[in-house]
């Protein structure tokens, strides 16, 4: 008797041990895509490039998470919010890159939106918006300069935003170019 009740204790122990629960208010990448076509990209975002010049030989990118409801309970806490963030860059001149971008969420819009272009590692560039309230997706762009020394340099987008469900962040290439004098 005494070997069945030890063997229940263990098997009921190893049952909560193994059964952890997590709970976040916003989940990791939901995809890490390098790099996708024009034609891929959602109807919002292929019209958002092409108004700005953008075309079929230019590389995007983009990177989605998914935000929780705080505190989420019953109906709501099955719902989530897709965040999506695509961006490219083209050479405008020797000096000069553009870096057009979209950001959209599914469900919760935004409140605020600071982007911030790393290019290389030797520069940065910001923009800080706050979005028409309701706003459920937001497009833009930043130019960027560097005159030092000619040679390549990686373009990387962050967004820090907040939306009616909280705060987040994400980032993604924005691709790169030769650059400077």
């Amino acid at each position: 008797m005494k070997k069945y009740v030890l063997f229940v204790a263990l098997s009921l122990g190893l049952l909560f041990v193994g059964s952890t629960v997590v709970n976040a208010d916003e989940v990791a990448p939901l995809s890490s895509v390098q790099s996708v076509d024009l034609n891929s990209l959602s109807d919002e975002a292929i019209e958002h490039f092409e108004s700005e010049g953008f075309s079929e030989n230019d590389e995007y990118y983009t990177e989605t998470i998914i935000q929780t409801p705080p505190k989420s309970n019953g109906v709501q806490a099955r719902a989530v919010n897709v965040i999506t963030l695509t961006a490219g860059t083209k050479k405008v001149d020797n000096t000069t890159g553009y870096t057009s971008y979209i950001i959209t969420a599914t469900q919760a819009p935004f409140t605020k939106i600071n982007m911030k272009l790393n290019v290389g590692s030797v520069k940065s560039f910001t923009s800080n918006v706050t979005p028409y309230k309701g706003t459920y997706g937001y497009s833009g762009g930043i130019y960027s300069f560097y005159s030092g020394k000619r040679g390549y340099q990686g373009y990387r987008l962050q967004a820090q935003y907040t939306t009616t469900w909280g705060s987040g962040s994400t980032s993604c290439s924005a691709g790169g170019m030769t650059i400077g004098k």
